[in-house]
């Protein structure tokens, strides 16, 4: 991407936890790209899932905004904090890039002041977001090890979901899963399939991993890293 970067590109963005794969780049990477890369575009930072983020390698984006760089950095009040339904979110950057923005806005009232205050609520609500935390390390932990004792192959996410590659194609066995009432994304890329499933309470992961053993046992085959 820094190789791409240049004059003739006005944007680039980056999510950083990422999404399908749930991988996190570190700050020390990713500051001085940033860095680099502002100088000649607009650096979109990503970070709705950086709430679930524990990895001290990890850091925000938006001690760069602190200091006058050519960043945006948005988050949401989707993922750790359940609001997906209220649709609302912010961004942090320049007062400058906050002003181009408004100038693009197409509706009068883009957020609806219940979804503002139940926002502003739950952004001061720190014990409910170091519970979900903690549940989303707890199902997490459970999932790599049935994923590893079934022989999956998986990507470490620093999110609320984790993808790993199947043997059989995956579009298949997503319908499969959907034919029980159990939604996932399939994917292929890297010469193989992909599923990454959302991770839900912990009695919902140990059906999910009972589908995903009978359906994907009965096609056969196994991957392991």
């Amino acid at each position: 991407m820094e190789k791409e970067a240049g004059s003739r590109i006005g944007l680039v963005y980056i999510c950083n936890p990422q999404n399908p794969t749930g991988a996190m780049t570190p700050g020390a990477q990713m500051r001085p790209f940033c860095r680099k890369a502002s100088r000649d575009a607009l650096v979109v930072l990503d970070e709705a899932y950086g709430e679930y983020v524990e990895d001290p390698a990890y850091s925000s984006m938006v001690d760069l905004v602190r200091e006058g760089e050519n960043v945006l950095v948005t988050r949401t009040f989707s993922k750790v904090f359940g609001l997906a339904g209220l649709r609302i979110g912010y961004g942090m950057a320049r007062t400058e890039i906050i002003k181009n923005l408004l100038q693009l806005e197409r509706n009068f009232a883009p957020v609806s002041s219940l979804s503002l205050r139940a926002a502003i609520a739950s952004y001061k609500d720190q014990e409910f977001v170091a519970k979900v935390r903690r549940r989303n390390r707890e199902v997490k932990t459970y999932m790599y090890r049935e994923l590893g004792r079934l022989g999956y192959g998986y990507i470490p996410s620093h999110t609320n979901f984790i993808m790993f590659k199947v043997q059989t194609d995956s579009l298949e066995l997503a319908k499969k899963l959907e034919g029980h009432s159990v939604l996932v994304s399939s994917f292929k890329f890297r010469g193989g399939d992909w599923i990454r499933v959302s991770l839900g309470t912990l009695p919902e992961m140990r059906t999910f991993i009972g589908y995903l053993d009978d359906l994907d046992g009965a096609a056969g085959g196994r991957y392991k890293n």
